[in-house]
């Protein structure tokens, strides 16, 4: 099931109450991708955020995006 990236937007509610600023980037899917080109584009993600935004970025994700995040924060 492919859902749009709409439908996870409601994640951001409460950080963004908070006064945290959001990015709830997509990357391309297999079998149209392979790990080496998600893992570039979750990359740009993060350079593109960490330009963005004043402090510290804090990388969440569930699943493929969530072993995504870990790979970049370590």
């Amino acid at each position: 099931m492919r859902l749009s990236k709409d439908f996870w937007t409601h994640f951001a509610e409460g950080a963004r109450a908070d006064g945290y600023s959001m990015a709830l980037p997509s990357h391309a899917l297999a079998p149209d991708a392979r790990i080496r080109e998600m893992t570039r584009q979750v990359a740009r993600a993060i350079e593109t955020a960490a330009l963005r935004v004043r402090g510290p970025v804090f990388l969440v994700g569930h699943s493929a995006r969530g072993a995504s995040c870990y790979a970049h924060a370590v």
